[in-house]
């Protein structure tokens, strides 16, 4: 049964909106879309070496969302992103280096 908008409260309203936008977000769905552009896909297609440099808190997510997005291109890439000490995550050729604490 559809959910009564009247029994919400403003706090419900608001968690969905902010859950809305952090889905909206993520790089897992954003990084491979990007990539798929007509342009960058060619482009990554032609080059030698494809180099991933970055820092920041949504380094370590976007990293890995570069390798999971390109798995044919992994002998072409590698690279360094400087992540929060906390937000490290598997990654294969791309370095993660915790260069500040979490926080």
């Amino acid at each position: 049964m559809p959910e009564n908008h009247a029994s919400r409260s403003p706090r419900d309203d608001a968690l969905a909106v902010w859950r809305a936008a952090v889905d909206a977000v993520r790089p897992e769905v954003l990084v491979p879309q990007a990539l798929a552009e007509p342009e960058i896909a060619a482009a990554l297609a032609g080059a030698k070496r494809i180099r991933v440099v970055g820092a920041g808190k949504a380094g370590a997510a976007m990293s890995a969302a570069v390798e999971t997005a390109l798995p044919a291109m992994l002998d072409r890439l590698d690279g360094w992103v400087n992540v929060p000490a906390g937000a490290l995550v598997p990654t294969r050729r791309i370095h993660l280096h915790p260069a500040r604490p979490a926080g």
